[in-house]
């Protein structure tokens, strides 16, 4: 592995880190690469800045400040210069929906069937994005099929339009090692299903129900004895579907059926 992949593996493995980016940034001074290494550093300055003002300051602050303007203006000026060479590798998805964000693509927009038919170059590529997020482009939902996308633990895939005017529905890693980091923060609805019972997940359209005081989510398992490597309040739990509420990463309750439990968030 070259130096570059390391650094590259590093920002990957450390997704909330700002410090491997900017290591990364001086690599990519060291070897030519100047205007992509200016490009990282300006994108993380202002992430650093916005994540530190408080919320409705940040666009106010902005207005009033010279240099941060002059900061976007010169992000812009990079992008557009260098836009073919830095979304080349995002060629099957459309270059035009992708998003940079601290210096990288953050976030990919496609439809299912893009997805399905090309996640294995996706998630091969050196920095696969943190979020995909999944637009249908017409009434059927290939849930099935989105559910057995082999990803990875640090890219989310977010799906839209599920269930009417709610936001996304979150389409978790098939039998991951250990939970995810997300989901270790607030309050998670998490429905587990087995291969053979995701047909059944149209009742799970009354997610919505739950929108309200949950973030909602859908895991799919091979075997149930999987349960265990995530969740070991599941242990023996040998039952799915299965309903599971997350608070802060623990179980508070679960609820075997694939009837829509009461779905008040437990006191």
């Amino acid at each position: 592995m070259s130096d570059g992949d390391a650094l590259l593996a590093a920002i990957i493995a450390n997704p909330d880190d700002d410090t491997p980016r900017l290591i990364y940034a001086d690599w990519l001074d060291e070897n030519g690469q100047a205007e992509r290494a200016e490009f990282i550093r300006l994108q993380v300055a202002r992430a650093c800045v916005m994540r530190d003002w408080p919320a409705g300051l940040a666009q106010l602050l902005l207005d009033r400040y010279a240099d941060e303007w002059a900061r976007l203006g010169r992000e812009a000026e990079l992008l557009a210069r260098n836009w073919n060479t830095w979304a080349e590798p995002f060629e099957l998805w459309g270059r035009k929906n992708i998003f940079f964000r601290r210096g990288f693509v953050e976030e990919l927009t496609c439809a299912p069937m893009e997805l399905i038919e090309n996640h294995l170059p996706l998630f091969q590529l050196k920095t696969p994005p943190s979020v995909v997020t999944i637009v249908p482009q017409g009434p059927e939902i290939p849930l099935a099929d989105l559910l057995s996308v082999p990803h990875t633990p640090t890219c989310r895939l977010q799906l839209k339009g599920f269930y009417p005017n709610q936001g996304e529905l979150e389409l978790l890693t098939p039998n991951p090692p250990q939970l995810e980091r997300h989901l270790c923060r607030g309050s998670w609805l998490v429905l587990v299903v087995r291969t053979d019972q995701v047909t059944e997940l149209d009742t799970a359209r009354r997610f919505h129900i739950a929108k309200k005081r949950s973030r909602c989510a859908v895991r799919k398992f091979d075997q149930v004895a999987g349960f265990s490597a995530w969740c070991p309040d599941l242990a023996n739990s040998h039952s799915t579907p299965r309903w599971v509420w997350l608070e802060d990463g623990q179980v508070t309750r679960h609820q075997a059926g694939v009837a829509i439990p009461n779905l008040m968030r437990p006191r």
